[in-house]
């Protein structure tokens, strides 16, 4: 993974791109949920493991000139919903965090 973000990291230096606005690091726990296509899964620690490497492949070991900026999403239980309802979902269904994420945070 790391090595993958490396690579795209000099891509978007060469156009000029600083900012990335991913990666998306919600869990895959619920397959209707539109956005799941975009996770790393269903695993925490897989997903854990695969986020530092992309991360560390886009900023490098500390951010510099080489780097480009990555901005994680979203906030732990921002993701799937009851019912595979997205978060920020017109009907407001009641938000609940699985097993999986509340016992990491």
């Amino acid at each position: 993974m790391a090595e993958f973000a490396a690579i795209a990291r000099q891509e978007y230096l060469a156009v000029g791109i600083r900012v990335a606005l991913h990666p998306q690091i919600d869990l895959a726990t619920e397959p209707r949920w539109g956005r799941m296509n975009s996770t790393f899964g269903e695993d925490a620690a897989l997903s854990a493991k695969l986020t530092y490497g992309y991360i560390k492949g886009f900023q490098g070991d500390s951010m510099g000139v080489n780097s480009v900026a990555c901005m994680t999403k979203h906030f732990p239980g921002g993701g799937p919903q009851k019912e595979g309802i997205d978060p920020i979902s017109r009907f407001k269904k009641a938000r609940s965090i699985p097993e999986t994420i509340s016992t990491i945070i």
